[in-house]
């Protein structure tokens, strides 16, 4: 074999690429590519040994007989040869996941096509024709910057597309996630859906505001009987097992804006989403990885905000709810919807109380306090959420049926013989809201 010290230079500056597509190993070859690559082979692999990347030097004889352009990348490796090694090593290292729910849900599938994780979303007819078409469109404002950016599916390493409920095949991915709210899921085809996927045994982690039924079942002690009434239909949830579901916080407050197309989501508020641990460690590795390929994405040398936090503690997600006691639920009121920040600091001493009272439950099943969002940060947050929340758009626009995190608390606190007077009254708002749809109030 030949060797062309300027093509093989180029080769293995390309070669390192296909490794920064999707793994977190991007940081350990970013010295390797910031500099001009090295003519020989001796060279080259002291460029790897300095990055910790020695592994991927070895020679793999075995593939020397294709009939490959003379140029050498290092010993004994043709470069294309050594480019369809990497890339194989890329591949099978990159995550497939299924995602239901293409408006919140387009969030995530972002940040892992960034990373360079291969997505599917789950949506009606009319948003998978549209985003197989065009693709997504996420719009959100890096740190330090004033003008919001346009993250498009297609300017990303990862590969997007979207199917229908009924072509949805969960035996094809590592990991689903759930994206959908929580009502959407006794849908005939959903339902169908879910089973399938409670049947694959695959890890399926849940991005609602509304726990599913077997993540609660994961907390000892706690009765989960007799929350079955908090979900539009519990039954759904009864072929998983609990091992196999998680949940992650869905801190991050996007919206998909009415004056935009069904592949558009406008991100408001951009934190990042904690994730809890699945019960088998292999799953939990999944996890790890995403978390590790998204921290390391950059976008024209700049950090990109919303990343997945992976916690130890089951609890972690948990924090959410006092969030969404105090200003989301809020939001609710017997009149018109109103913002966030206008449920959260109208009575900020209230909006307080409620807070504390929240993590205080949290705590009384097994939270850290450590795991807890401090209401300082929460109200500080909330300045900035000048909309309504997802569940008082719903109901002004005469839904039937919404997550109902508010009557799980309430719940869950009276099987503890806590009570208090300013959830009552939230739940009673909302009660009243959906009764006055369900009634025909207002067109679903």
């Amino acid at each position: 074999m030949g060797s062309n010290p300027t093509s093989s230079a180029t080769s293995f500056h390309l070669c390192c690429k296909y490794f920064t597509t999707s793994l977190s190993l991007q940081r350990q070859f970013e010295p390797v590519l910031a500099a001009p690559a090295p003519a020989s082979h001796g060279a080259r692999r002291g460029k790897l040994q300095q990055a910790g990347l020695s592994e991927f030097y070895h020679a793999k004889s075995e593939i020397g007989y294709l009939n490959l352009p003379i140029c050498t990348v290092y010993d004994g490796i043709h470069c294309d040869a050594a480019m369809l090694f990497c890339g194989t090593i890329a591949r099978e290292m990159t995550v497939k996941i299924l995602i239901l729910g293409a408006s919140y849900g387009s969030l995530l599938s972002t940040k892992l096509l960034m990373a360079g994780h291969n997505v599917t979303l789950v949506c009606m007819p009319a948003e998978a024709e549209l985003i197989n078409a065009e693709g997504t469109i996420v719009r959100m404002t890096l740190r330090g910057e004033d003008t919001p950016r346009l993250l498009k599916s297609g300017d990303f390493p990862g590969e997007l597309n979207a199917v229908i409920p009924d072509d949805a095949d969960p035996t094809e991915y590592d990991l689903t996630c759930l994206a959908m709210q929580e009502p959407q899921y006794r849908a005939p085809e959903v339902r169908a859906l879910l089973g399938r996927i409670a049947a694959s045994g695959k890890p399926c982690m849940s991005i609602m505001n509304m726990p599913p039924l077997p993540y609660l079942q994961r907390i000892e002690g706690l009765d989960t009987s007799t929350l079955t009434d908090c979900f539009t239909d519990a039954s759904v949830w009864d072929g998983f097992d609990p091992g196999c579901v998680s949940l992650c916080s869905p801190d991050p407050q996007a919206f998909r804006p009415p004056e935009e197309g069904l592949n558009f989501l406008h991100v408001g508020l951009s934190t990042n989403f904690k994730a809890a641990a699945f019960a088998d460690p292999a799953h939990t590795e999944i996890l790890r990885q995403l978390e590790a390929d998204i921290a390391a994405v950059k976008l024209d040398g700049k950090d990109v905000p919303v990343k997945l936090r992976l916690h130890d503690s089951i609890f972690v997600p948990l924090a959410k709810w006092s969030m969404l006691l105090t200003g989301n639920y809020r939001a609710i009121t017997p009149g018109a919807a109103r913002s966030i920040k206008e449920a959260v600091h109208s009575d900020i001493e209230l909006s307080r109380e409620i807070y504390a009272w929240v993590d205080a439950l949290a705590r009384e099943l097994g939270a850290d306090p450590a795991d807890q969002v401090p209401v300082e940060k929460y109200t500080n947050a909330a300045q900035s959420l000048l909309k309504p929340s997802s569940a008082a758009r719903a109901i002004d626009a005469g839904a039937k049926d919404i997550e109902r995190v508010d009557k799980m608390v309430q719940l869950i606190a009276a099987s503890r013989g806590l009570q208090l007077d300013a959830l009552d009254e939230i739940v009673a708002t909302v009660d009243a809201k959906l009764a006055e749809n369900r009634a025909g109030g207002k067109a679903a």
